[in-house]
């Protein structure tokens, strides 16, 4: 068959009803190009095809019309077929079918869904006509729900009617309880009305009317046992069985979605409290919202409520349901936690360990600390920007993972970081701006985990800055309570996280061994712990010159302590890698071993050369030397047998080795 008012695809469609060319041609189907189709919708859905309703035409005899659009439309709930705007509903009443077959109540009537379906049964011998909509034998127009006048054309006194809806039906609720409501109407006609359940597909998938009869004999489908339609929530035989949802989560957050019900549940900021899991939750159907309150998920009389007010509108959804399984599946993801797996040997590539090399271990607590002023949030800026971009940054800080950076800021505003930020980027000469996630915040981060959570899964951030830990970790920061409630939740996050602290007051001039401020746990829960150490000699104000000292590592060895230098000169601020061995007080937090390692590393030198460079005794440097020679890290030059015009010279062994590697003494 070839037509004029079909396109191939659209033919294709209705050959694949099984629809023979007569019954094509009858039904006046055509395919309508987007000017046509928002014509006839009143609103736009692109191409697509038409199913003109026969008998149907207004004033002007243009008929009541339904479209198959090519693409199905958002905002329709992906629904298949679309009738005018305003238009009500209509009957489909194939215009094979003899009109006095609809006034005879001898001839037992099948009601379906789709004017294909209709079209294929009446083709086959049945009389059938369509509903637009399993719902769409009433008008809700004039805000009252009142059944169609199309009805009152049909005989339905004393006449045996069978409804037969896809084979999907008793998994989709709101399509049963459609299907009580046209039973019931129909029975109030006078009808005797009873439902042909379809067989569903050999994988389970649906089949419509049309299907059934394409793969089976009208005689097959006529020995199909007629079931009664009763009410659903009392029909014991066949329970109500909700579609799976659609189950999303955002950190804490999960969202529980319907498409056939087009109902939402969301549910956020859980809290497992000793009576069972609060949750803030909210209900919304077509995108219109129903309820929004505050939850105990455990609570019967709780659940029951809600599903009395929600039961209230005029939505026919299976609320106790719906309720029931998104309250439980929800509490049960929250608490399951991680799975146990089992340990097997597996060794850590170095690139894999680290987010930012020396600095940011990947997974885990990272702790930067030091007196104010020594540029802590300036140098986490510099590493949110390396972090953003893939830059190395000096000191040989290379980024392994690239991604957004959340700032949680406790100290400053947002002007004062994008400063620094713009600063910083075009010291870095990076093209582009660089955007960081900023938030500024009020409360503790273990009382704002649930939200933050949420964050970083959206945001997919990969490094988690806290400026600064004291007022992070809220009331009394300085107690083994408040700093194990903050590490708690920063682990809960599943990224790295580099938490800026300050030391107490006792610490800010210990040459050594100096700690961050708060309880032991601070250092205890961390897992790379670095302290930050600026130059004793910061004459220019147009440079802070750091050291950078690594006092804890879960991982490995600790690595050796290293300089930066911040240069700031206009709108631009410069970093670069710096020698600590140039400041006497970086120096001497380096400890003596490192210093004298790195003016070895130069060319040999003697005692005495090495005590007048750091301005210490004579035997100072020869304990020191002697320390690392039993370590074999020096060597003597020469053959090592001092003389008045010969001192003896040190160096390091081999030359190629470290020169600050891992002694700290």
């Amino acid at each position: 068959m070839t037509t004029d008012r079909l396109q191939a695809h659209h033919l294709a469609d209705l050959k694949g009803s099984g629809l023979s060319d007569e019954t094509i041609r009858a039904s006046r189907c055509y395919s309508a190009q987007e000017p046509t189709t928002r014509e006839l919708l009143g609103f736009g859905v692109g191409p697509g095809l038409v199913f003109p309703f026969p008998g149907t035409e207004n004033t002007k005899g243009v008929p009541f019309v339904q479209v198959k659009p090519d693409t199905r439309p958002e905002g329709l709930n992906g629904a298949k077929y679309v009738s005018p705007k305003a238009a009500g509903c209509r009957i489909y009443v194939p215009p094979i079918l003899s009109a006095d077959r609809l006034t005879n109540p001898r001839v037992p009537l099948y009601v379906t869904e789709g004017a294909k379906k209709a079209l294929k049964a009446c083709q086959e011998g049945l009389t059938c006509i369509a509903l637009s909509g399993v719902d769409a034998w009433r008008d809700h127009r004039n805000g009252k729900s009142a059944p169609i006048p199309d009805l009152d054309k049909i005989a339905w006194r004393g006449r045996r009617v069978y409804v037969v809806y896809d084979s999907d039906l008793t998994t989709k609720p709101a399509v049963r309880f459609a299907e009580f409501r046209l039973a019931r109407e129909l029975r109030e006609r006078g009808a005797e009305v009873s439902a042909v359940r379809l067989p569903g597909g050999p994988d389970g998938e649906k089949v419509g009317l049309d299907d059934y009869l394409c793969s089976h004999s009208v005689e097959a489908f006529c020995e199909l046992e007629p079931e009664p339609i009763h009410h659903p929530a009392k029909d014991a035989d066949v329970p109500v069985v909700l579609p799976p949802a659609e189950v999303t989560r955002e950190g804490d957050d999960f969202r529980f979605r319907w498409p056939s019900l087009a109902v939402d549940i969301g549910l956020s900021r859980l809290r497992d409290a000793g009576d069972g899991v609060q949750s803030e939750i909210s209900v919304t159907r077509n995108g219109l919202p129903l309820h929004w309150s505050r939850l105990n998920l455990a609570s019967l009389s709780a659940r029951e409520g809600l599903v009395t007010k929600l039961s209230r509108t005029r939505t026919k959804i299976p609320w106790r349901e719906v309720i029931e399984e998104a309250c439980r599946e929800t509490a049960r993801r929250f608490r399951e936690g991680a799975p146990t797996v089992e340990l097997v040997p597996q060794l850590i590539a170095e690139e894999a360990r680290h987010v930012v090399t020396k600095l940011i271990v990947d997974h885990n607590v990272n702790v930067l600390f030091a007196d104010g002023g020594a540029g802590k949030s300036l140098l986490a800026l510099a590493l949110a920007i390396a972090i953003r971009t893939g830059t190395a940054l000096p000191g040989g800080l290379v980024p392994r993972r690239t991604g957004p950076t959340l700032y949680l800021d406790w100290e400053f505003d947002p002007a004062e970081h994008q400063d620094r930020l713009a600063r910083l980027i075009a010291g870095l000469d990076i093209r582009g701006p660089v955007p960081i996630a900023y938030r500024k915040m009020v409360g503790g981060v273990a009382d704002e985990a649930l939200m933050l959570r949420q964050e970083i899964a959206r945001l997919g951030a990969v490094l988690v800055v806290v400026d600064s830990l004291a007022p992070a970790c809220g009331a009394e920061p300085e107690t083994a309570d408040a700093n194990i409630r903050a590490f708690a939740a920063l682990r809960s996050f599943g990224v790295a996280s580099l938490v800026l602290a300050h030391v107490s007051k006792a610490m800010v001039d210990a040459p050594r061994g100096a700690r961050p401020f708060g309880s032991v746990f601070v250092q205890n829960l961390a897992r790379n712990v670095w302290e930050l150490r600026k130059a004793e000699d910061q004459s220019d104000a147009n440079v802070l010159t750091v050291g950078l000292y690594h006092t804890k590592a879960n991982g490995g060895r600790l690595l050796p302590p290293f300089g930066l230098r911040f240069d700031f000169l206009g709108a631009q601020t410069y970093l670069e890698s710096s020698e600590i061995t140039e400041d006497v007080a970086l120096r001497e937090r380096a400890g003596l071993g490192y210093a004298i390692k790195a003016l070895l590393r130069s060319s040999p030198h003697t005692i005495a050369e090495l005590a007048s460079a750091l301005d210490t005794s004579d035997e100072n440097i020869r304990k020191a030397l002697y320390r690392l020679e039993e370590k074999g890290v020096v060597v003597r030059v020469g053959d090592g047998k001092p003389a008045p015009n010969r001192p003896v010279r040190w160096a390091l062994k081999a030359r190629t080795e470290d020169a600050c590697g891992g002694d700290k003494k």
